[in-house]
């Protein structure tokens, strides 16, 4: 026997893996403040001279290219002291698991002796542009849900770009399949 089609309530279609994203979703309709499903560790390093920017940007697309699960973050933020701060690269291709903790001074140099196909110029140009110092830090692994998510996780966390054709449409499954046969439409 068909199944009537508004007895299909979205929780019944959705995919085991994006039930959490659902939640996730009504949460941020209804306003309340969110945390990311996941995170990844990027590695962030503060410009020293802002007018360097397009070209730093260029040299780091390059060099260390943010891998496409991570598209939806953008790569600068300004500071609320109007400093530039730049996602470097995602932190698994400088730190390895297991490594002793690094002073931020050290961590950068491992950044710039990990390009492989950067040449000195290049390199002394980051070394330059940057100050000599690096953050982890955890940022969303996922991409938003709601409008609302994405400018809180852009006030707090890191800017994020948004598209809502990606809510619960997005890269991951949202939704199974349903046979249409199954399906009665209601008149």
């Amino acid at each position: 026997m068909p199944l009537p089609l508004s007895a299909l309530v979205p929780h019944q279609v959705l995919a085991d893996g994006v039930q959490a994203e659902a939640l996730r979703l009504a949460q941020a309709t209804r306003g309340e403040r969110t945390e990311p499903a996941s995170t990844a560790t990027v590695l962030v390093g503060c410009l020293v001279d802002p007018r360097k920017t397009g070209q730093v940007m260029r040299s780091l697309g390059r060099a260390w290219p943010l891998p496409e699960s991570l598209g939806h973050l953008k790569r600068l933020r300004k500071t609320s002291e109007g400093a530039i701060e730049m996602i470097l690269c995602v932190d698994a291709k400088v730190s390895d698991p297991g490594t002793p903790l690094m002073g931020s001074a050290e961590l950068f140099e491992r950044f710039l002796s990990s390009a492989a196909g950067l040449d000195a110029a290049a390199r002394d140009e980051l070394s330059s542009a940057f100050s000599t110092s690096a953050m982890v830090k955890k940022l969303p692994a996922d991409p938003p849900v709601h409008i609302g998510e994405a400018r809180d996780w852009s006030r707090r966390l890191w800017p994020v770009h948004f598209n809502p054709k990606n809510c619960l449409l997005g890269t991951r499954p949202a939704l199974a399949p349903v046979p249409l046969a199954a399906v009665e439409i209601d008149q």
